[in-house]
């Protein structure tokens, strides 16, 4: 079976991007087409505010976002506030060497 698929043949229709599976232990079923797509983590790429960035070996998909890194920097800093208060509450004068390097 040929890669790729035209839609709407004899009308000039799109073609879209194909791959066969052959039959294997884990696909059983031959013959069966598997649509490839490629993610775009940018914008819209027409509008020029947000240019298109398509995932490649050089440009990877991020797995945390900058908000994520705010929040979990937001929550270290408190829980150093709150240890030290509670220090302080009790006139203690050792804090761990883990939470003063924060």
């Amino acid at each position: 079976m040929a890669d790729n698929t035209q839609l709407n043949q004899g009308f000039s229709g799109d073609t879209i991007r194909t791959i066969s599976r052959p039959s294997s232990p884990t696909n059983p079923v031959s013959g069966v087409k598997t649509e490839v797509v490629q993610l775009d983590i940018g914008g819209d790429g027409v509008t020029g505010n947000t240019p298109e960035s398509l995932v490649t070996p050089s440009n990877p998909m991020p797995v945390i976002d900058r908000d994520a890194k705010d929040v979990l920097l937001r929550i270290l800093l408190t829980l150093q506030r709150i240890s030290l208060q509670l220090s302080e509450a009790f006139n203690l004068d050792v804090i761990p060497d883990e939470i003063a390097d924060i």
